[in-house]
């Protein structure tokens, strides 16, 4: 059994799963995150910081027969 997580590095969670026991494993290719912006009142120094980031992909369970 095992459970991935995605998660960037900024996110102040990172650090908590790696206190947890989460390793990195190279064998998972990254996953390319793209953005549109629709709100010009919001700061684009903002919102390019992934520290401000936070993405989640939910719960997932792949069983195999």
């Amino acid at each position: 059994d095992y459970s991935l997580c995605r998660i960037l590095k900024e996110d102040e969670v990172y650090n908590i799963l790696r206190d947890y026991g989460f390793r990195e494993n190279k064998a998972f290719s990254s996953t390319p995150v793209l953005y549109q912006m629709f709100d010009n009142e919001m700061e684009l120094p903002f919102f390019r910081d992934r520290r401000n980031w936070h993405l989640t992909y939910g719960d997932q369970i792949d069983v195999a027969f």
